[in-house]
């Protein structure tokens, strides 16, 4: 069952023998109650991005172990140690059992060419996000191509603002290539999608490496959780793989992204070879990271570590 149990996304957990965890909220720091003094506290990632860039500074320094999910968190991590003369943490080379799931499921299903290439609109949930900055632009644009056109907004931000997506939904209904989906019980969408447009999101590293399709990254104002993150000297992946899983746009530049999706629908070889190449790169032990995850909190559980 723990094997099994790290195959699910969660955001930070403590395993550890008659051990407790006390946590706040995601903009809190974590506060531990310990009732033995050899509890092992463990943080498993919920996402496969920079460490540095999307938790806030010190968020994991209340933490033993570290299921790395690839090379760039371990490598921010020991800067961080370095440059603020925290202790070392045990860093373990773990993966994101999340990614194996979806990469796993997606293998054993079969996948029909779209006739029409389907694009997905999936933004990430943060202030002057695509929806807020240039959702009605670039669905004017797209409603240009020749495509079928989801946009997917984040639960949470449908959740809040019902009403600006039930507006969109009235003032395309007459757009047969455009759909405002907000039911979110189906990931079918997202990965029988030819190109996946975002902004910041970490669906983008879920699409392409379980895909190997490229994404098209709107470049609106990028979240930042730690604003010291310049100064840990590994870059975020969030930013620097942007260009290479696919391409970037500016918000002023919607005007040229028929043709950008145009060649880039037109490379899916070339971007299936890439794309594969950098998730091997970038993340830990591609197919089997659950079963190693479980095998290391079975054996801190045993006191084996």
């Amino acid at each position: 069952d723990l094997i099994k149990d790290c195959n699910r996304s969660c955001t930070y957990n403590r395993i550890a023998a008659e051990g407790r965890a006390v946590r706040t909220g995601g903009d809190h720091i974590f506060a531990f109650l310990i009732d033995k003094a050899n509890a092992d506290r463990v943080f498993v990632s919920h996402s496969i991005g920079s460490y540095a860039l999307t938790l806030r500074k010190g968020a994991l320094d209340w933490y033993d172990t570290i299921f790395c999910t690839g090379i760039d968190n371990l490598n921010e991590i020991r800067d961080a140690e370095e440059l603020y003369h925290t202790p070392k943490k045990r860093l373990v080379e773990a993966g994101y059992p999340l990614l194996d799931e979806m990469i796993a499921k997606y293998e054993s299903t079969a996948h029909i060419k779209n006739k029409v290439p389907k694009l997905l609109i999936a933004p990430s949930w943060q202030p002057d996000n695509i929806i807020d900055s240039c959702a009605e632009s670039l669905l004017s644009e797209l409603s240009k191509g020749s495509y079928d056109v989801i946009l997917r907004p984040h639960p949470q931000q449908v959740r809040h603002e019902s009403e600006k997506f039930d507006m969109l939904k009235e003032k395309y209904k007459d757009c047969p290539n455009i759909e405002i989906q907000t039911d979110f019980s189906s990931n079918s969408p997202i990965m029988e999608s030819d190109i996946v447009i975002t902004d910041w999101s970490n669906i983008a590293f879920e699409f392409a490496f379980v895909t190997k399709r490229p994404v098209l990254f709107i470049n609106t104002p990028m979240k930042i959780m730690n604003p010291e993150y310049e100064l840990i000297k590994t870059k975020p992946i969030n930013i620097t793989l942007r260009s290479v899983i696919g391409k970037e746009l500016e918000p002023d530049n919607l005007s040229q992204i028929n043709d950008i999706i145009d060649d880039m629908l037109s490379h899916p070889t070339e971007y299936k070879s890439v794309i594969e190449k950098t998730r091997n790169d970038h993340v830990y032990n591609v197919g089997k990271s659950g079963l190693l995850c479980g095998k290391y909190i079975i054996r801190s559980y045993s006191g084996k570590i």
